[in-house]
């Protein structure tokens, strides 16, 4: 039995370049059989309308607010995450605790700083936009969290929506897919 595994193992080493079937690929990720496998792209089957969180964040506050009446609206509302508008309501940018950290460190500007000083720029998506294409901004952004904005009334927030939302519905979607294989 030892000479004939020793002999195996000696062909498998010498004949690793060819093969018995000259067109098999190297691996299942290179084989058109197997692409259903790999490139199921069920984020572009989910609607954004189906996974944000509703209302929250849709209260946006002016530019010209003060960095210290910001804090404070963050201390009584539990959204640290807010959309900014300009003075013709239209939406402007985004600001969170995280972006007010870089201004807090300069006390001596502190009471005359705006949330305008240290927004970012705005990006939103719409509720009928599919995941994937949400990912992509996420990506593109930075953010972790981006406005639901309505298509119609482009100065409405309907909500809000975070990477970790887009990342459970793609973990509950194929978790649902390979169970509805099982049955």
């Amino acid at each position: 039995l030892v000479p004939l595994m020793f002999s195996v193992m000696i062909i498998l080493v010498l004949l690793r370049r060819f093969a018995l079937y000259p067109a098999q690929v190297e691996h299942a990720f290179d084989s058109p059989a197997h692409e259903g496998d790999f490139t199921v792209d069920v984020l572009k089957e989910l609607k954004v309308a189906d996974y944000y969180t509703p209302e929250r964040a849709s209260n946006t506050i002016p530019v010209s607010m003060t960095i210290p009446e910001f804090l404070q609206r963050v201390a009584q509302d539990a959204d640290s995450f807010l959309v900014v508008h300009d003075q013709n309501d239209a939406l402007v940018g985004i600001v969170s605790l995280s972006n007010i950290r870089s201004v807090v460190g300069e006390t001596e500007f502190l009471e005359a700083a705006l949330v305008g000083d240290a927004m970012w720029p705005m990006k939103s998506v719409s509720p009928d936009l599919n995941l994937k294409s949400a990912l992509e901004l996420f990506l593109q952004s930075g953010y972790d969290h981006l406005p639901v904005v309505d298509s119609e009334r482009p100065a409405v927030v309907l909500g809000m929506l975070s990477q970790q939302q887009i990342f459970a519905a793609y973990n509950g979607e194929i978790l649902r897919r390979r169970l509805d294989d099982e049955e």
